[in-house]
């Protein structure tokens, strides 16, 4: 509960099969490109706990999950943080931000 809520890092990699000249083809070529982020509109030092949904009687709010033993924490999503939800008809994950 103590974990920060937000954590990221920049970067783009890029991955390349030479072609030519023909001495060296196949081989593989890669660069990563790293960025630094700063974002003023965000609070960085916000923990999951401070996610947590509070009831009127000041309790963390829990939801029972169908198959699983322990209820799971309710949390309000914070700005620029997305969900993912594992979709059983489509089978793949899909999400919003």
């Amino acid at each position: 509960m103590d974990d920060k809520v937000y954590s990221f890092g920049s970067w783009v990699e890029i991955e390349a099969i030479c072609s030519y000249p023909e001495d060296q083809e196949d081989h593989t070529c890669a660069i990563t490109v790293y960025g630094n982020d700063h974002r003023r509109d965000l609070d960085f030092d916000l923990k999951l706990k401070d996610c947590h949904v509070i009831d009127d009687n000041w309790q963390p709010v829990y939801k029972k999950v169908r198959g699983k033993e322990f209820p799971e924490p309710v949390y309000e999503i914070p700005k620029g943080i997305g969900g993912l939800e594992w979709s059983k008809r489509e089978k793949y994950w899909q999400g919003v931000a």
